[in-house]
């Protein structure tokens, strides 16, 4: 995020390649494509500094790089780390995780009309968009987030 976003990312490549092992980065929603293609001012705009700056080669390489992040880790076998929050799925398990197909762009919140015809998410894609949006909150159980319809 911010102005300096393309610059950013190419400072943390630069450590994890200076420091293999050490520096580990997992995808979260703003490494996703939609989310990269909005205005700044609706929380994106990573594509229109990165075309800018560098052009559309570039954007793509940043694409395919996202898409080979983790969504998630598991620390010293005792920790698991997400970006966003838990999922509103019950008993997702490991290994439920380490077969879902996250090497793809998660779905964006359904559109009203896509509600309103009955659209649904597989329970797939629900688990890959709470990996990256879902907001922790301090409350037992889950709750609607407070920034969005999900």
């Amino acid at each position: 995020r911010g102005a300096e976003a393309v610059e950013a990312w190419i400072l943390i490549l630069s450590f994890m390649l200076r420091y293999p092992g050490q520096v580990h980065i997992l995808r979260g929603n703003h490494e996703n494509e939609q989310l990269n293609e909005r205005a700044r001012s609706f929380g994106g705009g990573f594509a229109e500094e990165c075309l800018a700056k560098y052009g559309p080669r570039i954007y793509e390489r940043f694409q395919q790089l996202f898409l080979l992040l983790p969504l998630f880790a598991v620390i010293e076998k005792q920790i698991f780390v997400v970006h966003g929050g838990l999922f509103r799925t019950p008993q997702v398990t490991l290994e439920r995780l380490k077969q879902l197909p996250y090497r793809r762009h998660y779905p964006m919140t359904l559109t009203k009309e896509e509600q309103a015809s009955g659209k649904t998410w597989t329970e797939e894609e629900e688990i890959l968009f709470d990996a990256q949006w879902a907001d922790p909150v301090e409350l037992p159980g889950i709750t609607r987030s407070s920034r969005g319809s999900v």
